[in-house]
């Protein structure tokens, strides 16, 4: 399962550019670019559909928009979760026969758990548990429970209000 946690920034060849970026940089990137480009999205949708003088080209550009801003949601979810959550673990260390040890985080060992930055990316990484793996899912369910009625297919609704009239008809009997 590897694959979903394909990771943009690490295949791209940032480390020339910015030789000083570190997981904690890579995560900011990786959690805040996908959301802007989904409220630049949302936000001309908004502005499409606002506009009640829509052709039906408009129309079927905005639906079209709005399908792709639900894709890249569904497509960054698992990466931008998967990073997330990695800025959580950390291993400890022991460096001296004295006993003293050092807390880096997992996925980058140039960072270490007992700094500033580290709690400050912490609490960020709380905020983006609330907004990735805890609103896109929520946001599905909304939008799914939106359509509920679109989404049914007409003759299972047929099947199941006629096994509950079948079922209602019927004289209960107790024993």
């Amino acid at each position: 399962m590897n694959f979903v946690n394909f990771d943009v920034w690490t295949a791209l060849p940032f480390g020339c550019s910015f030789p000083d970026q570190d997981y904690f940089d890579s995560l900011i990137l990786s959690t805040m670019l996908p959301l802007g480009l989904c409220l630049v999205m949302i936000s001309i949708y908004i502005w499409i559909v606002r506009h009640s003088d829509l052709t039906e080209k408009q129309q079927r550009s905005s639906k079209v928009l709005f399908q792709v801003f639900l894709l890249v949601l569904f497509l960054v979810l698992p990466m931008c979760s998967s990073k997330i959550f990695g800025a959580f673990n950390c291993d400890t260390f022991k460096i001296d026969s004295d006993g003293s040890k050092v807390t880096l985080l997992e996925r980058d060992y140039s960072i270490r758990c007992t700094s500033y930055r580290y709690k400050v990316m912490t609490c960020y990484a709380i905020f983006m548990i609330i907004c990735y793996p805890i609103g896109v899912p929520c946001l599905f369910a909304v939008l799914l429970w939106h359509d509920r009625r679109e989404l049914v297919d007409p003759i299972v609704v047929r099947y199941i209000s006629q096994k509950n009239r079948s079922r209602n008809s019927t004289p209960l009997h107790f024993r």
